[in-house]
């Protein structure tokens, strides 16, 4: 077995932080095949996300198409309103340049 170089991957947010998973996947060194790379069971081949982080961003997606507004495509996927939510960035600068 060889070792290759690292490799990242994004996965979901944990707590709003973003998440990668860095790890060395195994290689084999095969006389019929060449060297071919272990595959991982968080990712597909050649694959720059996890599973779980494209499935969440085909749910954005499918939401998205779905809302005539970002902050209901938000709700819909069930995180709310809060001021994590898409859209309140922008809410926030106009009510702060609406004080000045």
């Amino acid at each position: 077995m060889i070792c290759a170089p690292e490799r990242t991957w994004r996965h979901l947010d944990t707590m709003q932080f973003t998440t990668l998973i860095r790890a060395r996947t195994p290689r084999s060194d095969c006389p019929e095949h060449g060297v071919k790379t272990m595959p991982v069971p968080w990712a597909a081949p050649q694959g720059r996300f996890t599973r779980l982080f494209e499935r969440f961003a085909v749910e954005v997606l499918l939401a998205a198409a779905a809302s005539a507004r970002p902050v209901n495509c938000w709700d819909q996927l069930g995180h709310g309103t809060g001021d994590h939510a898409p859209g309140r960035w922008s809410e926030a600068s106009n009510d702060g340049n609406a004080r000045n």
